[in-house]
């Protein structure tokens, strides 16, 4: 993993603070060690293939993934399926870590591929031709309640009996 990409996880791993965390991938497993030496976690899960994240109980939720150095050895199909279950069952943060295309290729994942799985762009860097991107997913900041979601939008008390539609 690139020094800029592990400058700027280290920091957002230090400001999750997690108690227990998942390194799917080497390049995950090594940076996961790196943050323990710093930061003790209670619960420290190094896995190295998408076999072993399909085989994690269903309720097996850890506060923080990392992925790097996974999906780049994965067909697309597998990695759609990696992203989501870890993404829906496993994670309450999850950081991917993965070389992108600016148009999606059999071997090559592009930004509106993990954009559509709900993941945000967090930094970039440039390697030799490729692009090394570290996004992030996280529930409680997928989105936003819009102001115009609310009562006073959408409930209107002085018509109740009233009208029957």
């Amino acid at each position: 993993m690139l020094a800029t990409i592990q400058q700027a996880l280290l920091p957002l791993l230090a400001a999750q603070h997690p108690a227990t965390l998942l390194a799917a991938g080497p390049a995950a497993a090594q940076l996961a060690r790196r943050y323990t030496q710093q930061t003790p976690v209670t619960d420290l899960k190094c896995v190295a293939t998408a076999a072993e994240i399909f085989a994690l109980a269903t309720g097996t939720v850890f506060d923080t993934v990392v992925v790097a150095g996974l999906l780049e050895r994965l067909d697309k199909a597998t990695g759609h399926n990696v992203l989501g279950r870890l993404r829906d069952l496993h994670a309450r943060e999850l950081f991917v870590v993965l070389p992108v295309g600016d148009q999606a290729t059999p071997d090559t994942w592009a930004r509106n591929e993990l954009f559509a799985l709900g993941l945000e762009l967090v930094c970039t860097q440039q390697r030799n031709a490729d692009s090394i991107h570290l996004y992030r997913y996280s529930i409680d900041r997928y989105k936003t309640t819009p102001d115009w979601l609310n009562d006073r939008n959408w409930a209107h008390p002085e018509l109740f009996n009233k009208h029957w539609w």
